[in-house]
């Protein structure tokens, strides 16, 4: 593993794994290698890592950070990436008035977590990157966190803070889901726009419609590029 692309520093590390840059010796190319541990409760590659990676070779654009190779040992996987100098803090620390340009995005803490991963039910589905998408985009309108929690229970909080908490009126089933519901204040919406100033009423509607506190009532990723938002970009059908 180190004789093809040997660690040159920490990059960086969140839940799902710890990123390096690493030397790639065959081209002379610094890459970034991520490791993803094996879980010790799980037999073989978790069902996260190989959807990842068959995602990860079958997309080519260049918004996408590219995977250039894979390799595994006993404890785990190594996922090979090209290597690009910033991730979205730094990018917008370094360039403030440019946040358009297509860059790595750090997305695995809490801070990105929709809801529904929070209250660790394991019942979950693509909405999630929905919320993801909805955090990062209002992060990059306010230049600061959405949501900024350092533990999942806190991370909630601060949701329910500025969402409002869920019920069974606005999300049907939420105390299957997290029985403890019941028992936390019940706290009403705050305007979004006021957490987002600048941002024009139909990003506001397009951001509110991605942090929809329901999974089955968020926007889908198809109805997003159609929103008026993107009325006036040209986007590939």
């Amino acid at each position: 593993m180190d004789e093809r692309y040997p660690t040159v520093a920490l990059r960086g590390s969140g839940s799902f794994g710890v990123v390096y840059r690493a030397l790639d010796c065959d081209t002379g190319n610094i890459v970034a290698k991520k490791f993803i541990n094996f879980k010790k409760d799980v037999v073989g590659v978790s069902s996260v890592v190989i959807r990842e990676v068959s995602l990860l070779k079958d997309l080519e654009h260049e918004n996408i950070v590219r995977l250039l190779d894979v390799l595994h040992n006993d404890e785990g996987v190594f996922l090979i990436f090209e290597y690009l100098e910033f991730d979205l803090w730094e990018y917008m620390r370094e360039f403030p008035s440019v946040i358009r340009q297509p860059q790595v995005i750090k997305v695995a803490t809490v801070r990105y977590m929709a809801p529904e991963i929070l209250f660790d039910t394991g019942k979950y589905s693509t909405p999630v990157d929905i919320w993801s998408v909805g955090c990062i985009f209002g992060e990059m309108v306010r230049r600061r966190c959405m949501f900024n929690g350092h533990s999942e229970i806190d991370q909630l909080f601060k949701i329910f803070r500025l969402m409002g908490t869920p019920n069974e009126e606005n999300w049907p089933g939420v105390t299957k889901l997290f029985p403890d519901i019941d028992i936390i204040t019940q706290l009403p919406p705050q305007e979004l726009k006021n957490e987002v100033p600048g941002l024009e009423p139909a990003g506001v509607d397009l951001l509110s419609k991605m942090l929809c506190l329901n999974p089955s009532e968020r926007i889908t990723a198809h109805d997003a590029l159609k929103h008026a938002y993107f009325s006036d970009l040209q986007i590939p059908r």
